[in-house]
């Protein structure tokens, strides 16, 4: 029971931190109402991207798992404050993102089908096969006070000038069980996997919203057709096989959270070509989805160009090639070292 109660708490604590860091980086401008569920997903890509930044550091600095909890944890709360401080001023105006007026018109409908999934996610994961590169990394991690130190397979220590040393680590899920004392297995298979199918939905539902110019219903219908199909033809070629198969991988983020957050920023960049924070949102996204899996550094470059290039072509809006570059630079840079067409400097 007490780890029932600590799960669920781990699991509303991270989307609290994810709304509070999305806050930094809001879809909306100006006076325009701000959505909750869009800030959430902003505080995904956010808050993985400062999980990356700090974890490359951690490895290169030799850091011990607390001095990284205690880093990454600054820097997550100092990413929270400055969104406050962000949003402070439009609190009057009910334009912020902590205000009343958030827009966050999200369907009963597709909120009861989001907590089926969850229900189903915790049922059929905690029987499906065992991650047991994840779990043996971030147990080895959390039992060892160290951080990247060694091998999960074979215990060895890591030999740091090793190219895939920059992609795979989990960091922000082992902040979570060292600060809440959750087993790594429950972290990853029912937090981590809850947290990114909640996300999921909500970037599902506000490509919908955008695309159906803020109707509601419309928007509702489609996102439960969507999600209909994707549990009835559930496949491991598919998104929600991935994410009811092994949610929990780095795989199911990209597929389900990055893929389709690239495509509701090209929505938003639609609307809005010039906003700066969209363009930081899409720097920020190539670097959080290098923390997920090697796949990521070539399908997030090529899932950019495939929106951000028609979207500059419809608009006429040339400076929007510059995002492709700009977005894909940090995946590409890692997978040159990770193909070892890079030096990566010994350590």
């Amino acid at each position: 029971m007490t780890q029932m109660v600590v799960t669920a708490a781990a699991v509303m604590a991270e989307l609290l931190v994810l709304f509070l860091t999305g806050g930094v980086m809001p879809f909306a401008a100006g006076d325009e109402k701000k959505s909750a569920a869009e800030t959430i997903c902003a505080g995904f890509v956010v808050t993985h991207a400062i999980t990356e930044i700090v974890s490359l550091v951690a490895l290169y600095m030799h850091f011990t798992l607390t001095k990284y909890v205690y880093v990454l944890a600054g820097a997550l709360c100092f990413a929270a404050a400055l969104s406050v401080v962000v949003n402070f001023s439009s609190v009057f105006r009910g334009t912020s993102v902590f205000s009343g007026g958030i827009g966050f018109r999200f369907s009963a409908f597709i909120a009861l089908l989001v907590a089926a999934g969850c229900a189903a996610l915790v049922i059929i994961l905690p029987g499906a096969g065992d991650p047991g590169h994840v779990i043996a990394r971030v147990a080895k991690d959390v039992y060892t006070d160290t951080f990247g130190v060694y091998v999960p397979g074979t215990g060895e220590k890591a030999a740091f000038t090793i190219a895939n040393m920059h992609v795979r680590y989990y960091g922000l899920d082992e902040l979570i069980v060292r600060l809440t004392g959750l087993h790594p297995m429950t972290e990853m298979k029912i937090v981590r996997s809850v947290v990114t199918h909640i996300v999921s939905s909500l970037i599902i539902y506000r490509v919908f919203y955008r695309l159906f110019d803020s109707n509601t219903i419309r928007a509702s219908f489609a996102a439960i057709l969507t999600y209909a199909a994707g549990l009835l033809f559930r496949t491991p070629y598919t998104p929600q096989g991935l994410l009811y198969g092994a949610g929990w991988t780095g795989e199911a983020a990209i597929a389900c959270v990055m893929i389709p957050f690239i495509l509701l920023l090209a929505q938003a960049l639609y609307d809005r070509p010039g906003n700066i924070r969209l363009w930081l949102l899409a720097v920020l996204a190539g670097i959080a989805s290098v923390s997920f899996t090697e796949s990521a550094l070539l399908i997030i470059p090529c899932a950019m160009a495939a929106v951000f290039i028609p979207t500059a072509v419809i608009r006429k809006k040339w400076m929007l090639l510059l995002l492709v570059p700009a977005g894909a630079a940090v995946p590409l840079i890692v997978l040159l070292i990770h193909m070892n067409a890079l030096a990566v400097p010994a350590l």
